[in-house]
């Protein structure tokens, strides 16, 4: 992040990512008409998908959305392993997947050289799981969590479009 260019556009696809009041875990509060239009999973099941959205009779279940959703990508198991609300997005750019958690924790270690297993725990990406893990260090594992969502945005090639204002390559 060494441009007003690359800072600008890492900071619009935070917020694009944890919307305007600033959650840092992903809602899957969804209602029929845009579950299908946002997953797959839902485009090809639409009769799972009226099951599951919120509704007037009853609240979204997240928990099973997720796990439909995200069953078999980015290194998470299938429905029934339960990965795809274990690993649902968290932080400011909503990691997401199995896979892109333990690479998450890779750029940690190699960034601060400090292990910290976030495949192994995922909540540690919530806010409030850093309040209550760190205590009076939350300002700076807050910090930590940005300079990290920096550095996973770079390693995805994120800033290719804030030099060439082109999403070649990125999609």
């Amino acid at each position: 992040m060494n441009s007003p260019e690359r800072l600008a556009h890492f900071f619009g696809q935070v917020l694009q990512e944890v919307g305007q009041r600033v959650r840092l875990v992903e809602s899957l509060d969804y209602r029929a008409d845009r579950l299908g239009s946002i997953f797959s999973y839902f485009r090809r099941n639409p009769d799972e998908a009226l099951l599951y959205v919120r509704t007037a009779d009853h609240p979204a279940d997240q928990e099973a959305i997720a796990n439909r959703a995200y069953a078999d990508r980015n290194g998470n198991g299938n429905v029934e392993s339960g990965d795809g609300w274990r690993f649902r997005g968290r932080s400011l750019n909503q990691v997401t997947g199995r896979a892109h958690y333990r690479a998450f924790a890779e750029d940690h270690a190699q960034m601060f050289g400090e292990q910290i297993d976030f495949e192994a725990e995922p909540d540690l990406l919530e806010n409030s799981a850093l309040r209550r893990s760190f205590g009076p260090l939350v300002l700076a594992r807050q910090r930590s969590l940005l300079a990290r969502g920096c550095r996973y945005k770079l390693r995805c090639h994120r800033q290719h479009y804030s030099d060439h204002q082109s999403w070649d390559g990125l999609l």
